[in-house]
């Protein structure tokens, strides 16, 4: 979309006021030789770069396949463009507690951004948890903490989460119960996680910003 243009001018007009920017690389395009790969990585960091007005925070690697499969190519090339002062550090986009480990291994790697909310606790695994403490260095950042705006509406819910409608329920007697609003409850559950460094969140109106 218009992301980067929105936040390029935003910096542009308000020096004093810059954005701290969190931004993704995608997908890997499909193309086999790696001089050509590592010159469109370069282009499309550059490009947004500029297009931002400065350098970026974190550069997240978006699609954790990428990240398996190309993983020095990745690192090695991402470090080489950096010569021209795109980013700060690296971090890398996962979905399962299993990336999350193998992320871990390397030192190049300082934050890990996982899909967390209040009914999925795979992230609160005894292994897992002993694991982040062991590694101070990497910050993990929750993101999908209102599952994808469901936990904050539900009556439009995908049919892929039907299954789920008793647990859904059951969540929204017991915010009912404990006399809070659905946005403070669900964000309530991740900033209280010890581990968790930084929550990202989307909104849909001036008014859940607010609150």
């Amino acid at each position: 979309g218009f992301a980067e243009y929105l936040i390029g001018e935003h910096n542009k007009t308000y020096k004093n006021k810059k954005f701290k920017i969190y931004s993704k690389i995608d997908r890997l395009p499909k193309i086999k030789d790696k001089k050509k790969l590592f010159e469109v990585l370069k282009y499309n960091l550059i490009n947004s770069k500029k297009i931002l007005g400065g350098p970026i925070q974190i550069l997240f690697i978006h699609n954790f396949s990428d990240f398996k499969k190309n993983k020095n190519f990745l690192i090695k090339s991402l470090k080489k463009i950096n010569k021209n002062n795109i980013f700060k550090e690296i971090g890398v986009s996962i979905y399962h507690p299993y990336e999350a480990l193998y992320a871990l291994r390397f030192k190049d790697i300082k934050h890990i951004q996982i899909p967390l909310n209040i009914l999925d606790h795979r992230w609160s695994a005894k292994r897992f948890l002993e694991a982040i403490k062991k590694h101070k260095r990497v910050q993990f950042h929750a993101r999908s903490v209102f599952l994808q705006g469901i936990l904050l509406d539900f009556n439009n819910i995908p049919s892929y989460f039907l299954t789920w409608k008793k647990e859904f329920d059951d969540y929204q007697e017991l915010v009912k119960d404990r006399g809070l609003s659905l946005i403070v409850y669900a964000l309530n559950y991740a900033l209280n996680i010890e581990e968790i460094d930084k929550v990202l969140v989307g909104v849909n109106s001036k008014e859940q910003l607010i609150e």
